[in-house]
């Protein structure tokens, strides 16, 4: 295996080669990753080194003396990952490179360095020379130079149906076995089936591979290649009824078809010198944490034309489909997109307005959506983007109706949950709210439930909870005084006002409590 294999066997499409292309042609016996500045010491010739570089974050001058060391003991290439603890290479570095013949190739940041070695160490384990049956396998799809017309042709070899997905080229499609893209909507009837089951089978290098099973009567299960990041691309292979998972000969070709795909997106994304694509992958990796630094986020930010806004918070929207969006004219600069999930960075003095927007649209999409805390500067913006991310999955969990919420809301309700379940919480319930459910409603204007309901939506204002309730105010005193001396509590005392409202919170945790916020 040589150099110049990575880009020839398409291995990695999106590894760029910064410097040193005389040495392409240089051997690779191993691949490995560097975490120390002398280990040319241990090098035996033709190693491929891959690594952040996090060893020259106070002092990158000293690469130029590494790189030198390393081809002088046999390294055959060096791989780098930018943007966590260097931002750039120096010039002299690339010229040094190029001196040497030492290929320099940037690695994007989204590949796992078990990715790589796995990928290339196959390689280098495989049998020489190509298999005997590859070049018949694949011809037919050489005269098929279009995303549509690949995957019409995959569905016509493999005689299965096919869904292909790649958001970065506007394609949606899905295609009979006989090789006919049907309509959109049936396209997004499959997308936006249930998933029943998702159990993952082996990666393949950077394409992770799930068997799924949706809920389209007839049950459908599909063999899913899915390759994220940049030029997200999936290919969906629906299985026979008699097929567990995809043979061999299956899987490669849907591979071919994802990764033929995936070059004509990158390609289109590429096309720009700074795409929303690449802003996108910068926003979302200063969410996940992939900057230790602030100058260096700052100045990757820079380089990308961004000026994200500090202080700021960051914004989740849980849509019903990846594809959905806010309404014309409300759509922000800071926004990127991962899976299901709409996430956007917005300065800290427009909280108030922007959350106000964010409920009319959650509320009238019937979405989930939230609000994270305070990030003063740009590498503090992952804990307020794992607030908004935990707080989801609380708030789905909870009796609150689909809406806007402030995280720290999603905190408290999850801990009314947990108490619901516990057995304290459980005679909170039976002590004080399980009488007022026993009243005789016979000759009653209102139910007591639906007073105390009120109350509490009312801050316990009998004034404004008799005018919600259109009813005279000494009617609603007649209640509380009712109420009162059934359950031994007096609303004028603090304590015994939360104590109502916490009853009131654990009993209807799965059912009438969700009126009391349906306007959170």
């Amino acid at each position: 295996m040589q150099v110049i294999d990575l880009y020839k066997m398409n291995l990695f499409p999106d590894f760029r080669l910064l410097a040193g292309s005389g040495g392409v042609l240089n051997p690779i016996t191993t691949i490995t990753v560097f975490d120390s500045p002398d280990i040319h010491k241990w090098l035996r010739g033709g190693e491929f080194l891959i690594g952040n570089a996090y060893i020259f974050k106070d002092h990158p001058e000293e690469l130029e003396h590494f790189v030198r060391r390393i081809r002088e003991h046999g390294a055959s290439a060096l791989g780098i990952k930018l943007d966590r603890f260097l931002s750039e290479l120096p010039k002299r570095i690339i010229d040094v490179a190029d001196e040497i013949e030492l290929p320099l190739i940037l690695i994007p940041f989204s590949y796992r360095w078990a990715d790589i070695i796995e990928v290339v160490q196959r390689h280098l384990n495989a049998p020489q020379g190509p298999s005997p049956d590859k070049g018949t396998e694949i011809r037919f799809l050489e005269d098929f130079l279009e995303p549509t017309e690949l995957a019409c042709a995959l569905a016509r070899e493999l005689k299965h149906s096919v869904y292909i997905y790649c958001p970065s080229l506007d394609l949606q499609l899905f295609v009979s076995e006989e090789g006919t893209a049907l309509s959109l909507e049936e396209a997004n009837a499959y997308f936006e089936g249930e998933v029943l089951a998702e159990d993952q089978l082996p990666a393949h290098g950077t394409i992770q591979v799930t068997r799924t099973t949706r809920n389209i009567p007839p049950e459908t299960v599909s063999a899913v290649y899915r390759s994220t990041g940049q030029a997200r691309t999936e290919v969906h292979l629906i299985l026979k009824p008699e097929e567990k998972v995809p043979s061999l000969r299956q899987e490669r070709l849907a591979m071919v078809v994802l990764n033929l795909i995936r070059s004509f997106a990158l390609e289109k994304i590429l096309g720009n010198q700074v795409s929303a694509g690449s802003q996108a992958a910068f926003l979302e990796k200063l969410c996940l944490g992939g900057f230790s630094d602030q100058k260096v986020a700052l100045q990757r930010a820079s380089a990308l034309g961004l000026k994200v806004p500090e202080p700021c918070f960051v914004t989740i929207l849980q849509l019903a489909d990846s594809r959905d969006s806010l309404e014309k004219g409300e759509e922000e600069s800071f926004v990127f997109h991962i899976g299901h999930l709409r996430v956007s960075i917005t300065p800290w003095s427009e909280r108030e307005a922007h959350f106000e927007r964010i409920s009319g649209f959650c509320q009238k999409a019937k979405l989930w959506g939230v609000v994270g805390r305070k990030a003063e500067h740009l590498i503090e913006l992952q804990d307020s983007y794992l607030d908004c991310k935990k707080s989801i999955a609380i708030l789905q969990k909870t009796f609150l109706p689909p809406g806007a919420y402030p995280h720290e809301e999603a905190v408290l309700f999850s801990l009314f949950r947990k108490i619901a379940k516990s057995g304290e919480g459980q005679v909170l319930v039976e002590r004080y709210w399980r009488p007022l459910l026993e009243l005789p409603e016979e000759n009653r204007t209102l139910k007591p439930v639906q007073v105390i309901e009120t109350l509490v939506k009312n801050g316990f204002n009998a004034k404004k909870s008799a005018m919600d309730l259109h009813v005279h105010y000494n009617t609603i005193r007649n209640y509380i005084s009712e109420i009162q001396a059934l359950i031994g509590l007096d609303f004028d005392k603090p304590m015994d006002v939360l104590m109502l409202t916490i009853c009131y919170l654990l009993a209807h945790g799965q059912g009438e409590g969700r009126r009391l916020f349906s306007n959170a």
